[in-house]
């Protein structure tokens, strides 16, 4: 069974301020925000109203979060709107089908928040903090192959290729239809081959 999150996306140019108002039906739905280090701040429960300055930062985009026990998390990215205005945010949210599905949404969450703050690491070249995130993570979900092709990409980069050979072969195993893993993996066999290196 396929899980959903409905993601919106309100994207009402840059700098400006306003009010936000959120709803939801049902109601009692809590609306937190994802900061930049990745915590998750709760700022509520619908119906909720605050200042647009108050969670919108600079021209970047924000992450809402929608969440309410026994139903689908809703995800909306929004950034400031040029001129002062008013925003209002509605959501209906959908019952979620069981309790595994509940369970596996909040996983999934949990693992796109690392996923990313690895590859905020990544980007700016902080591969030690990157490659830790992605090592818990691979403890953690040892069935997703992304963590794999992400530590991968980061032993690529820091020019150990047994060990982007090793996690992209693993990645590989959990999900063989990747076309470019698989240029990267017979790459790296041949420079591997052609040094005379043997491993790890």
């Amino acid at each position: 069974m396929k899980k959903f999150y409905l993601v919106a996306l309100f994207l009402l140019a840059s700098c400006g301020h306003g009010k936000l108002e959120f709803q939801s039906s049902p109601g009692k739905v809590d609306v937190s925000v994802v900061e930049s280090d990745g915590q998750i701040k709760k700022l509520g429960e619908t119906p909720l109203k605050m200042d647009m300055d108050d969670i919108l930062f600079g021209n970047g985009v924000v992450q809402l979060l929608f969440t309410k026990a026994g139903y689908r998390d809703e995800v909306v990215y929004l950034s400031k709107p040029a001129l002062r205005s008013n925003i209002k945010i509605s959501t209906n949210m959908k019952e979620a089908s069981s309790a595994k599905e509940i369970i596996s949404n909040q996983k999934l969450e949990k693992l796109s928040y690392k996923v990313a703050e690895a590859q905020k690491y990544s980007y700016s070249k902080n591969y030690k903090r990157a490659e830790g995130i992605l090592l818990g993570l691979i403890d953690e979900y040892p069935e997703v192959s992304v963590p794999y092709d992400l530590l991968a990409n980061i032993y690529y980069l820091s020019n150990n290729t047994s060990k982007a050979l090793f996690f992209y072969e693993k990645a590989k195993g959990l999900s063989p239809s990747n076309s470019q893993r698989e240029y990267l993996i017979n790459k790296l066999k041949r420079e591997i081959a052609g040094r005379g290196e043997t491993g790890l």
